[in-house]
Formats: C-alpha cells, structure tokens, sequence
C-alpha cells in the first residue's frame, strides 16, 4: 500500500509532517515486512482535489524540503540491507465484521 509525502487531501485536519516523518514511516514499513515503500504521487496534480495532495514532487519543485527528503530517502543505504526481507509475525489478528454501505438490500 502506498503512502504519503506530507499532508493528504482528505482528512478534516491536514497535518504537514514533520522533517524525518516520511523518512521514519517509510522504514517503519519496511522493517514491518513491506518489499518496498511507494509514495501515492509522484508530482503534483495541477487540478482537481488532489492538488493539495503531497507528492514527491510539489508544485515548487526541486527546491522544496519534501523533494529533499525523498532524494535523502532514495539515496540513503543506512540500515536498509538489515531491513529488506524482515517479518514480523503478529500474536493476533483483528476481524472487522461490518459490512461496507450498500452490501445489502434493507431489510
């Protein structure tokens, strides 16, 4: 599954993350068994809603910090060797039995 940049597009509060956040997440994953970490954008849509979606690229361009820290990130070999191929295995499992609106006709 992909992930952000920065702030997203959607949420009722749109926190920028802070300087190492991506980086950190991005490891997080990894470490938690991820093959890779993909970002959702690569460069910022001129239209529409996602606009204000971050990307790896923002409309600033090269000279913005995200740009910076996902150069950093894809640059950086610290500690990924000893990541890559990890697992984690978890002691239980969470089931959400709800079913999604529009599953079933009214009763």
């Amino acid at each position: 599954m992909e992930h952000s940049t920065g702030a997203v597009n959607w949420q009722p509060r749109n926190i920028a993350k802070e300087p190492g956040e991506m980086r950190r997440n991005s490891f997080a994953h990894i470490a938690r068994g991820a093959d890779f970490a993909p970002f959702f954008r690569w460069r910022a849509s001129r239209f529409g809603a996602e606009k204000s979606h971050s990307t790896m690229l923002p409309h600033c361009g090269t000279s913005a910090r995200m740009w910076r820290d996902v150069v950093r990130l894809g640059t950086d070999p610290s500690n990924q060797d000893e990541l890559v191929g990890t697992r984690v295995v978890p002691d239980i499992t969470i089931v959400c039995a709800r079913a999604p609106p529009g599953m079933y006709p009214p009763a």
